[in-house]
């Protein structure tokens, strides 16, 4: 697996406690931090798989559930108010919850989920 995609899913760790702090104001809507890397995460994960150094699996079930709450979401839309509004939250939703998809395919080797050594002394 690239290290860059590794490094870029340790930043959405790093910046998800700071969500509340508000981000860029872009078309209307919050752009914050976290969102941003996991869009780079979601590119050079891309990047690696077109390369051929990383593979994409969907044997994870909670992806079914997953699935499952996108598709009633979407049905929402047939309701919805301000549908050019609700469709944009729906993409953001979609692409939030795409990091449970990412997650297990960049951590899927042995040596990522390493438990930390602790220093004896």
């Amino acid at each position: 697996m690239d290290r860059a995609v590794l490094i870029s899913v340790i930043a959405i760790a790093v910046l998800l406690p700071f969500e509340r702090l508000g981000g860029v104001n872009v078309g209307g809507q919050n752009l914050r931090l976290s969102q941003l890397a996991l869009a780079a995460a979601w590119f050079l994960f891309v990047r690696a798989w077109l390369n051929g150094h990383a593979t994409l699996t969907w044997k994870n079930p909670a992806l079914l559930a997953l699935a499952g709450f996108c598709a009633a979401a979407g049905l929402s839309l047939l309701n919805a108010e301000n549908f050019s509004r609700s469709l944009l939250v729906l993409g953001f939703t979609i692409f939030t919850a795409s990091l449970a998809l990412l997650l297990p395919n960049v951590l899927r080797h042995e040596k990522h989920r390493e438990r930390p050594r602790v220093a004896q002394g």
